[in-house]
């Protein structure tokens, strides 16, 4: 198993393993070791889609990062593991969020299993405190109400950094508030590909009476302004037509490939469509958006 020091190693001297396997339920702290690679990674839906420029040499040489995440079809597929053991031009990334850790697979390829498990309440201090500007014992404060989630910490955070001089009341009332959805951090999550986080959202937004077409449609946004960032080589405001905070976020935490922005985009209409005509009610018909788009690469 590599663990994270020795990853941030490779990153670090650029010297990347021909591939790794990403497991563990920090998806956030994933992303973060993910946007530190020299190589932009590009996410893609499948192992298959991308096996051939890792494993034959093509006439530009150029250094090459995929990430694929969750692709059953190769998991389950015992012959075809062999590949890994191929790839020469470039590296591969594969995300597993659930997997067993007694699994062939991760036994087979132990060396190169790299896990994220939550860290520490110090570990989580040490590097929060490099990012936000908290005294320490509200940071703390912040880290334990969260349970120690990393996405969940860093979105807090932002907002308590944010706030003239914070008390430990003040941060309690800011993470515990009364039950009103948060529309941007829910679109968030599912954007992040954090499905529990994003049913917690979406069951207040139900348990509120909120308004689901609403959150249906800035998640559409969402997932268009995306098909335009990850379809356009160096986006920017002038070429994609999305403001900068928005092709920033997309290219830190939108945890999908291209392929999976679209259908994301149909998906969403498709479901909206079907709430103006009648077809479901709202209650229904954001919960099965959210299967089917959790259900995407």
């Amino acid at each position: 198993m590599v663990n994270l020091m020795e990853f941030m190693t490779h990153i670090k001297e650029d010297r990347l393993l021909p591939f790794y396997i990403f497991t563990g339920e920090e998806i956030g702290l994933m992303n973060v070791y993910l946007a530190k690679m020299k190589t932009p990674v590009k996410r893609e839906s499948s192992v298959a889609s991308i096996l051939r420029p890792l494993t034959q040499r093509s006439i530009v040489a150029n250094d090459k990062v995929f990430a694929v995440r969750d692709d059953k079809d190769f998991l389950s597929t015992e012959s075809r593991w062999k590949s890994l053991e191929d790839i020469k031009y470039g590296t591969l990334i594969l995300l597993y969020t659930k997997i067993d850790g007694r699994s062939k697979f991760l036994k087979q390829f132990s060396d190169h299993v790299v896990q994220f498990d939550r860290m520490t309440t110090t570990q989580l201090m040490n590097h929060f405190s490099k990012k936000f500007k908290v005294p320490a014992n509200l940071l703390e404060q912040v880290i334990e109400l969260c349970d120690r989630d990393y996405s969940r910490i860093e979105n807090e955070l932002d907002k308590i950094s944010r706030v003239q001089l914070p008390t430990e009341e003040a941060v309690d009332s800011l993470i515990h508030k009364d039950l009103q959805f948060e529309v941007f951090e829910a679109v968030d999550s599912v954007i992040r590909y954090e499905p529990q986080r994003a049913f917690e959202y979406v069951q207040t937004l139900i348990a509120t009476q909120d308004n689901v077409l609403g959150f249906l449609t800035l998640l559409y946004n969402n997932f268009a302004a995306a098909s335009r960032i990850l379809g356009t080589e160096n986006a920017k405001e002038s070429t994609v037509n999305v403001k900068q905070f928005t092709i920033n976020k997309i290219k830190s935490n939108f945890n999908y490939s291209l392929d999976s922005a679209f259908e994301g985009m149909t998906i969403i209409g498709d479901i909206v469509e079907g709430i103006k005509t009648g077809l479901y009610t709202d209650v229904v018909g954001v919960q099965i958006c959210l299967l089917k788009i959790f259900n995407l690469s």
